[in-house]
């Protein structure tokens, strides 16, 4: 919020009586960020590289989920660096090669040390599926260094192997 007064002065020096202070607001900026590595903690890439996660164009990171026990699991944590921010989005949109892989989209709370759940654990769609989410406990979830990882994790039983697939990830703050 900004706050001014108008006064006029001539060339002689003399200055009129300002006016009534008046107040703005500037709507809040934002910057998008995107992602500035992954890392995969279960899978192996199947195609794609660090470029497929900065745009929703359809080229994509594939991921193909390996074998745990009876279940299959892929698992990336995607990271990018931002600015200072009062609120923090994450952006998602992908799929899975199979509609019974169960998807579980968490973020990293640096306060707590801990992935905290956003969405699902939901079964995956075979067609890219949107998803946004939104905080404001920025300090909870932004490091003091400008971190935000964000983590997709697919896993399925029955023996069945599938290929997680992530076409966007951005992260925006708003200050």
């Amino acid at each position: 919020t900004y706050s001014y007064a108008v006064a006029a002065y001539d060339a002689a020096g003399n200055v009129s009586a300002a006016t009534p202070l008046v107040s703005a607001t500037t709507p809040p900026t934002s910057q998008s960020y995107a992602p500035s590595s992954f890392s995969i903690v279960a899978g192996t890439v199947a195609a794609g590289s660090l470029a497929s996660l900065a745009a929703d164009d359809g080229d994509r990171l594939d991921v193909s989920a390996v074998r745990s026990g009876s279940t299959y699991v892929a698992d990336v944590v995607v990271e990018a660096t931002v600015d200072r921010t009062s609120r923090l989005t994450v952006e998602h949109d992908g799929a899975a090669s199979s509609a019974g892989a169960s998807v579980t989209l968490s973020v990293y709370d640096w306060r707590t040390a801990v992935w905290t759940t956003v969405d699902g654990p939901r079964f995956a769609t075979t067609a890219d599926r949107a998803f946004s989410w939104t905080t404001a406990a920025t300090a909870d979830y932004v490091s003091p260094t400008g971190a935000v990882r964000f983590r997709i994790r697919a896993t399925q039983g029955n023996k069945r192997a599938f290929v997680l697939r992530t076409d966007l990830v951005r992260f925006t703050a708003t200050y």
